[in-house]
């Protein structure tokens, strides 16, 4: 269960071409000098793509604040001029409630006898 065989190595195989391949001397001078490998290379491109992307997101977070303004300023105004409310409109109707209130006829006070019953019937009805 335990006894695993060892990994196999592939021999690298080349082919030897029939005509020789020949760099220029300023193309093997800049291979060897840089100092960028697959891994720098593939985090560089991860970097950009990171900034790319919030960039756009920062723009379209602004064009979205922009268009929720526009929108809330139209419907605000459009509100207003459809249904006639404004501060002084709301003012109004809350006093005329308050009025209707007024009129409505208050609750008498009950007899003490009343009141102990009342309660005692309150407080068994919570009980169960």
């Amino acid at each position: 269960m335990g006894v695993s065989s060892p990994p196999t190595i592939i021999p690298l195989l080349t082919h030897p071409s029939e005509t020789p391949v020949r760099f220029s001397s300023a193309l093997v001078d800049t291979l060897t000098s840089t100092s960028e490998t697959d891994s720098t290379r593939e985090k560089q491109l991860e970097l950009h793509i990171q900034s790319r992307v919030s960039e756009e997101l920062a723009r379209l977070e602004a064009r979205e604040c922009e268009v929720l303004a526009s929108v809330d300023q139209r419907l605000d105004s459009a509100g207003a001029e459809d249904k006639g409310l404004g501060r002084a409109r709301v003012q109004a109707e809350i006093e005329a409630l308050r009025k209707r209130l007024e009129d409505v006829p208050k609750v008498m006070k009950l007899e003490e006898g009343v009141g102990k019953a009342r309660e005692g019937v309150v407080s068994c009805l919570r009980k169960k």
